[in-house]
């Protein structure tokens, strides 16, 4: 339990800066009329929420494998 859950941890730090750089660097693409390439970040354009809430998830996921693994062993006839 304690393996799952220190690769639980793993998984939801390594997707959350993954995420925040593919996001970072998505914002920085989708400038178009940038000055000498600089964006400005206004309220509200960076969605937290949604980044850690996606990093949960996924995180999660592996965990969620291995317990319906448990629970779907075939029964052997006992008889």
């Amino acid at each position: 339990m304690l393996k799952n859950g220190i690769l639980s941890l793993l998984i939801f730090g390594i997707l959350l800066i993954g995420i925040s750089a593919i996001d970072a660097n998505m914002k920085i693409i989708e400038c178009t009329a940038c000055n000498d390439g600089i964006r400005k970040l206004h309220w509200n354009e960076i969605n937290y929420g949604l980044i850690i809430g996606m990093s949960v998830i996924i995180s999660i996921i592996p965990n969620l494998i291995r317990i319906i693994k448990r629970t779907k062993k075939p029964a052997y006839n006992t008889v």
